[in-house]
């Protein structure tokens, strides 16, 4: 059987090989253009991997000497008299701007290790607030008039870098709509409105050029863009964003021009702010003497070390600081802390080789952790072998001082312990053999006349000694002497 081959021809009979041959460089080409995307794409692959590889040391050197300007500006704040207002103002934009940078570097990280961003409970006012301030030179420079109406109490539970981002991309969008305004008219209005008792709203309105009718619909779609150096990602990374937090952002055209962009979003039920929880922790927390209370801070970071040991002792607390944990060890200090707060990744001895030394021998004095890697199993591990608490660098000074305050109360009740143990032996150790036998039976519940039966003494020779062992422990009921029993380590017959 024959196979037939038709063959097309061109209107002067030549076949159409043209045809063919351009299909297959189109082809070529498609492939081509396909392979060069899958290269970009893995070289880009491959650079994430590299930095992801590195995010982790990276975030921890960076974290080291972001703790030491916060524990030093906060150590600070806690120094300053009520006259110092302009100093005052200064350490707060430091503490703020060092927040700010750890929250950057924690959320890089996560994103470079596919983790989920983390969220914490915070003021929305504050978070504008501190947007605001970046635009301070910008606005004044195109003399732009700017109307800020921020509600207190409204706290969100979210990722602050990205609700910053946020505040920031649309700041940013409305001055860029101001520009074609001349100077009188430029006007910005940020304002956080609470709308209900679980919702608010951020308003960002400007009197700008506003956007063309045909293009709403479209302003949120990535790479839309109506500027000519424009990437198109600004307004879709604000709908991600307020999406990805349970709320709603929609733009509207003011009647007098420009536009107003209104972000719905969740917010807690009129929370307390940080400050004022903190207080009532602090209040609330068990009362301790400052004399009797010493603090051992355990870091190889110079700065972070120093920073904290001031701030601590800006509240009173006696404090020692040690470069390495074989120096800690070398020291009676140790021993006699009532709380001890130790970094993780030191030079030989790590943190919690230390903490397993210290159980070794018995020290149970409790363990404040401060780390610069936000490392999970570390901290897990470290929780499960009876570490007090684990906070990652740079921490807030009312989270550390409120940790550290319920630590000392800890250790002070474990001296008490100790205390009263080392004495209750020592009043077992004034007491006869006879005595002791009796002192079982007593613990036991048992009768006088069942003491004496087991003894094989009399009854009167039982009330005698256990006259003498109630006068000896210094109890002056069963129930005391049981306890004292307890607290000495005695076991009942």
């Amino acid at each position: 059987m024959q196979s037939r081959v038709e063959t097309s021809y061109a209107g002067d009979g030549q076949p159409m090989r043209a045809l063919g041959t351009l299909r297959d460089v189109t082809e070529l080409r498609a492939a081509e253009e396909e392979a060069r995307r899958l290269r970009s794409r893995l070289r880009h692959a491959d650079r994430a991997a590299h930095a992801g590889a590195l995010t982790a040391s990276l975030s921890h050197e960076l974290n080291q000497p972001l703790t030491g300007i916060l524990a030093n500006a906060q150590a600070a704040l806690h120094m300053l008299g009520p006259g110092d207002r302009k100093l005052r103002e200064m350490l707060d934009a430091i503490v703020r701007d060092d927040k700010r940078a750890a929250s950057v570097i924690e959320n890089v990280r996560a994103l470079l290790r596919r983790e989920e961003p983390k969220r914490s409970t915070f003021p929305l006012d504050e978070a504008c607030s501190e947007v605001l301030v970046l635009f301070k030179a910008e606005l004044e420079a195109n003399r732009v008039r700017l109307h800020s109406a921020l509600a207190p109490r409204c706290s969100v539970r979210a990722v602050r870098t990205q609700i910053q981002q946020l505040v920031l991309n649309l700041v940013a969008n409305a001055l860029q709509a101001l520009r074609e305004r001349s100077d009188g008219e430029r006007t910005l209005a940020l304002e956080l409105v609470r709308t209900g008792e679980d919702r608010a709203e951020i308003r960002v309105s400007d009197s700008g050029i506003g956007i063309a009718a045909e293009h709403r619909a479209r302003i949120f779609d990535p790479f839309f863009t109506t500027r000519s150096d424009g990437l198109g990602m600004g307004l879709a990374i604000c709908h991600w964003i307020v999406e990805a937090h349970g709320g709603e952002i929609v733009a509207e055209p003011n009647d007098e021009g420009g536009t107003t962009f209104r972000c719905t979003l969740p917010v807690e039920r009129f929370a307390p702010h940080a400050r004022e929880i903190a207080s009532a922790r602090s209040a609330t927390a068990t009362p301790f003497t400052p004399d009797d209370a010493a603090v051992c801070i355990v870091d190889d970071d110079e700065a972070s070390r120093a920073g904290v040991a001031r701030l601590l002792s800006a509240e009173g607390w006696p404090t020692i600081a040690f470069a390495s944990a074989a120096d800690a060890l070398a020291s009676p200090a140790l021993t006699a802390a009532q709380c001890v707060v130790l970094d993780v990744q030191m030079p030989g001895m790590n943190g919690t080789d230390l903490q397993a030394e210290m159980a070794r021998r018995g020290i149970a004095t409790p363990i404040l952790f401060l780390s610069a890697r936000s490392d999970a199993p570390t901290g897990v591990e470290a929780m499960k072998r009876g570490a007090f608490e684990y906070l990652a660098k740079p921490v807030d000074a009312d989270v550390l001082i409120d940790a550290v305050r319920r630590a000392l109360a800890r250790g002070s009740a474990l001296a008490r312990e100790i205390s009263e143990g080392r004495e209750m032996k020592a009043r077992l150790a004034r007491l006869t053999a006879r005595e002791v036998d009796v002192l079982r039976h007593v613990v036991a519940g048992r009768l006088n006349k069942q003491i004496a039966a087991d003894l094989a003494i009399s009854e009167a020779t039982v009330k005698q000694h256990r006259r003498q062992v109630m006068d000896k422990m210094r109890v002056r009921s069963v129930a005391e002497l049981v306890r004292a029993c307890d607290t000495a380590g005695l076991e009942a017959q």
